[in-house]
């Protein structure tokens, strides 16, 4: 990406992004015009930031597991848990 075309997707962004919600879909439609890949950005990086506030409240995995289906993958049963006389394995 130029630095021209990161500076439009900016702006643009910046512009949505402080709108009234209600505004957006006619500020999108004034300055992406035909440039859909343009739009398709800057709706993607909306989508991004209206996230519903479960972001990252669950640790998630290299594979985009949750937490404690990848332990239970990756990790053998045995390992799990601590042997009962405090002893290290």
């Amino acid at each position: 990406m130029t630095d021209a075309r990161h500076e439009l997707l900016r702006r643009v962004f910046d512009e949505v992004l402080q709108a009234d919600p209600s505004e957006r879909k006619s500020i999108l439609d004034h300055e992406c015009g035909d440039d859909s890949r343009l739009r398709a950005q800057v709706e993607a990086l909306l989508a991004a930031t209206e996230c519903d506030g479960r972001f990252l409240q669950e640790p998630v995995t290299p594979n985009g597991a949750r937490a404690a289906q990848w332990k239970a993958q990756v990790v053998p049963s045995n390992a799990r848990s601590p042997p009962a006389n405090g002893a290290s394995p």
